[in-house]
C-alpha cells in the first residue's frame, strides 16, 4: 500500500485524477477466492467523469471566444444558388409538420383517467411554449440556425416551481459566447423515465450575450445554481437576488464537436465560392461583354461620312414599336479621288452574320452542374427537395423519398425528441406521454393493397383492422366496431359467428324434440350443443385477454 499511495500523492500533485481509489481491508471482511494469489482489493468507482476538456487547450482565458462566423456563412448562403433550398428542405421537413403529444406505449383505448389528464397537461404545455407563434416555428428557427451558422440556441425560462414554460430563440446567433466548463463539480437532479430520482455530477459552463455595449449573462441547462445575469457571478445560499435578475438558462443544439459546432457543407466551401465566380461571370458578360451579331464589309470604297453618321445612329436607337419597319441606306465612296470605278472593280458592301460566334449559353454550366451535386450529397438531399424534379416518375420520387425520410430526416427528429422530453420537460416527469415531432405519411396504396391481399386471403385481416387501414388512407375518424368479433380476423369470426348459430339452432332442434316426444335423441343434441357453447366461450375468453 505505501509504493500505491506514494503514486496516488504524486498524481495529485501532478494535478491528475483517475477517478478510482484503492481501499485495503482487513482479511477477514476480504472473500477469497481458491484461485487468489494474494489479497484482493476493493475498488471504488468514481462517479464523475475524468476527461480532459478540450475547451482548456482552446483558449487560457475563461471565455472561448470566437470570430464573426454568422455574417461569415451568411454572405455564402445569400450568394449560392442551392443553399438556401437545402436548408429550407431541413427546416420544412424536419419541424415543419408540427409538434404534437403520444402515448409511450399502446393501450389500445384503455387508457386510465390519469393516464388521459397527463396527456392533456402536456398539450397545454407545449401549446404555451411561445405566445407569438406556433411551436414548432420554435424549432424550425432551431434547425434553421444550426444548418446555416452551426449552432442554435433557446432561451429556457422556468416558472417558480422549477419548471420550463416558454422557449425564445437567440439571434443573432454569434452574439453568444460561452465559457470554458467549471473546474469544479455540480450535483444536480435528473428525473428517470421510471420516475426515480438520480443526483448526477457535471461540470456546467456560463453563457455571455453581447450586443453593442449591452451584456447578458445565461446560465447552462440543468444548471440548479443561481447566477446573476447582470454579473454571471453565481449567488451563495446567504446572499439574495432580485427576480427580475435572475439568469435563465440556454440550451444549445449544434453540428460537430467544435466549441461553436461548424456547417454541415464546410467541405464544399470551395465549390460554392467557384460557383459564385462563374456566376459573376456570367453577369458580367452579360454587362461588359461585346454582342457584336453583324459585321459590314467595304470593299473597293469606304462608307461616307453621311452613311457613318446614320449607322450609329440607327444601331444606337434601334428599340420600340417605332423601329420595327425602318430602312437602312449606306452609301460608299471611293477610297481616293483619282481612283475611278469601273465595271471591273466595282465597290461592293457586304453584310456577314456574326451571331454564329456569340456565346449562347452560361459559361462553366457543367462545373456549376457539378457544385450543385457537391452541396446536396453533404446534406444527403436528392433532387425532388431542392425543385429539380425533371427526371423524376412516381416510383422513383417515393423511394427517394422514403430513403431520406429514414436516414436524414427522422435520426434528426429522434435528437430533437430527446432533447424535449428528457432536457426541457424532465421536471414535469412524465409517466405515460410523451411530445414528438410529426413526419410524413409515406405508404403507398399499391403496397397497402398488396398487404392485404397477401394477409386477408388467409383470414389475417379482422374488420376493426380492415376499418382503421381504410380511415387512414382517407384521413379520417375511426372508431372501432363493437359488435362480437370485430377485434378477431374474419375467418375466426366467421366461424365464431357459425358457432353461435349452430347452438341457436340446437335450441330450436331439442325444443322441437320435446314436442314431439323423441327423448332419445334430446341428450346427444344438448351434448353437441355444450362443444359448440364451449368453443365460443374460448373465443370469448382469449378476446378478453
Amino acid at each position: 500500500m505505501s509504493s500505491n499511495n506514494e503514486n496516488n500523492n504524486g498524481n495529485k500533485a501532478n494535478g491528475l485524477n483517475y477517478g478510482v481509489s484503492v481501499l485495503d481491508f482487513p482479511d477477514s471482511t476480504v472473500q477469497r477466492s481458491p484461485f487468489a494469489t494474494g489479497r484482493k482489493k476493493k475498488i471504488s468507482k468514481s462517479d464523475k467523469s475524468t476527461l480532459i476538456d478540450p475547451d482548456y487547450i482552446t483558449t487560457a482565458s475563461e471565455w472561448i471566444e470566437h470570430i464573426n462566423f454568422e455574417l461569415k456563412y451568411n454572405s455564402f448562403i445569400d450568394n449560392s444558388t442551392i443553399l438556401p433550398q437545402c436548408i429550407n428542405a431541413y427546416k420544412s421537413n424536419i419541424a415543419g409538420f408540427g409538434l404534437a403529444v403520444r402515448y409511450k406505449e399502446d393501450y389500445k383505448g384503455k387508457e386510465k383517467a390519469r393516464m388521459v389528464k397527463e396527456f392533456k397537461f402536456l398539450e397545454s404545455v407545449l401549446d404555451k411554449l411561445t405566445d407569438d407563434f406556433d411551436s414548432k416555428n420554435l424549432f424550425e428557427q432551431l434547425v434553421d440556425d444550426v444548418e446555416s451558422v452551426g449552432i442554435g440556441y433557446l432561451e429556457v425560462i422556468r416558472d417558480n416551481e422549477g419548471k420550463v414554460v416558454e422557449l425564445v430563440n437567440i439571434f443573432p446567433v454569434d452574439s453568444i459566447t460561452k465559457s470554458k466548463k467549471d473546474t469544479d463539480y455540480t450535483e444536480y437532479e435528473y428525473i428517470a423515465s421510471d420516475g426515480s430520482v438520480i443526483t448526477k455530477n457535471k461540470r456546467f459552463r456560463k453563457y455571455r450575450q453581447q450586443i453593442g455595449d449591452r451584456c447578458v449573462y445565461f446560465k447552462e441547462m440543468n444548471d440548479p445554481r443561481v447566477m446573476d445575469c447582470r454579473t454571471g457571478r453565481y449567488i451563495n445560499e446567504n446572499e439574495t437576488l432580485e427576480l427580475k435578475y435572475v439568469a435563465n438558462e440556454i440550451l444549445e443544439f449544434k453540428n460537430s464537436k467544435k466549441p461553436y459546432g461548424d456547417v454541415r457543407w464546410i467541405g464544399c466551401m470551395l465549390p460554392i465560392i467557384g460557383s459564385w465566380h462563374a456566376e459573376s461571370l456570367n453577369l458580367n458578360y452579360f454587362k461588359n461583354g461585346r454582342h457584336t451579331p453583324l459585321a459590314i464589309c467595304v470593299e473597293n470604297g469606304r462608307l461616307s461620312q453621311e452613311s457613318m453618321e446614320k449607322l450609329r445612329e440607327y444601331t444606337s436607337s434601334i428599340r420600340g414599336e417605332n423601329s420595327q419597319h425602318a430602312f437602312l441606306i449606306i452609301q460608299t465612296e471611293p477610297i481616293a479621288s483619282e481612283v475611278a470605278w469601273n465595271k471591273e472593280n466595282p465597290p461592293k458592301v457586304t453584310l456577314k452574320d456574326m451571331a454564329s460566334i456569340l456565346q449562347k449559353d452560361e459559361l462553366f454550366g457543367e462545373y456549376n452542374e457539378s457544385n450543385r451535386k457537391k452541396v446536396q450529397s453533404a446534406f444527403t438531399l436528392p433532387d425532388i427537395y431542392v425543385g429539380y424534379t425533371t427526371d423524376f416518375n412516381r416510383a422513383t420520387a417515393y423511394a427517394a423519398m422514403t430513403v431520406t425520410e429514414q436516414q436524414v430526416f427522422q435520426p434528426y427528429r429522434n435528437r430533437l425528441n430527446w432533447i424535449i422530453n428528457h432536457k426541457l420537460l424532465n421536471e414535469y416527469n412524465l409517466q405515460y406521454c410523451e411530445v414528438y415531432f410529426k413526419s410524413p405519411d409515406f405508404k403507398n396504396p399499391d403496397d397497402v393493397k398488396t398487404i392485404l391481399d397477401a394477409t386477408g386471403s388467409l383470414g389475417g385481416i379482422s374488420a376493426n383492422m380492415a376499418k382503421e387501414i381504410a380511415c387512414e388512407q382517407l384521413n379520417r375518424d375511426c372508431n372501432d366496431y363493437d359488435f362480437e368479433g370485430a377485434d378477431y380476423p374474419l375467418s375466426i369470426a366467421t366461424q365464431l359467428n357459425n358457432a353461435n348459430n349452430i347452438v341457436d339452432d340446437f335450441d330450436k332442434s331439442i325444443e322441437k324434440a320435446n314436442k314431439n316426444g323423441d327423448d332419445d335423441i334430446i341428450p346427444i343434441l344438448k351434448s353437441l350443443k355444450e362443444q359448440f357453447e364451449q368453443i365460443a366461450e374460448e373465443y370469448d375468453s382469449d378476446e378478453e385477454q
